[in-house]
């Protein structure tokens, strides 16, 4: 429902008519609204009575900002020009958000290649064993889907909410060709994957194998 104007406000030589708002930090105080019409694209629009006294202009934000003087810069990345009013293009360092990350893609590479590998400050020679290199690799490809296959449950005792493993059905270390075949694997609790490896039950105390909970 549009308002109707409370009363009428003459700023420069000119009556506007006002409308009333109550403002949103305090509602128990009120400002005036004028309602103007932009000279430019003839647009109406309500703003508060303080903005009008202390611009003096109806002109709208957009048609003000048009006819300010543009300035053009070149990207560093693209070697393109691009233009802008001067308080923008000061800060504006690329012309968009692709070059942008193709400069901080940039940047990173050579931090990278930089200090990988022999560069790196911790490099004890490459003595890294290729078996924790073979789980990290399942840990990351499989073992999620493997839990998610078998509906996050244990597969020897039923248990549903607790802490997990994969069980591999024929032993990781004797079969190494049969490490990521899914069909050899199954989601175990931990208390039955302690007693298939070590042949005993585990007590509630251990803490061996806190390795994934479901959320």
């Amino acid at each position: 429902m549009k308002r109707k104007p409370k009363e009428f406000i003459e700023i420069g030589g000119v009556t506007y008519k006002a409308y009333r708002f109550r403002r949103k930090t305090d509602p128990t105080k009120t400002d005036y609204k004028v309602e103007i019409v932009c000279p430019t694209c003839n647009k109406k629009r309500l703003i508060f009575v303080h903005s009008l006294r202390k611009y003096g202009s109806a002109e709208c934000y957009s048609c003000s900002r048009q006819k300010k003087e543009r300035f053009r810069k070149k990207c560093p990345v693209c070697k393109k020009y691009f233009s802008g009013i001067k308080y923008w293009i000061k800060k504006k360092k690329y012309c968009s958000v692709k070059c942008a990350g193709k400069a901080r893609r940039g940047i990173s590479t050579k931090w990278e290649n930089r200090y990988m590998g022999e560069k790196h400050w911790n490099w004890k020679g490459g003595v890294t064993d290729d078996n924790l290199y073979e789980r990290i690799k399942f840990r990351k490809k499989l073992q999620r889907s493997i839990f998610e296959r078998d509906n996050y449950t244990c597969q020897v005792c039923g248990e549903g909410n607790c802490y997990f493993h994969i069980d591999h059905i024929k032993d990781w270390s004797k079969f190494p060709e049969l490490r990521f075949e899914i069909k050899n694997c199954r989601t175990v609790c931990r208390k039955c994957h302690y007693y298939i490896t070590w042949g005993k039950k585990m007590n509630d105390e251990n803490k061996w194998g806190l390795n994934y909970k479901q959320n």
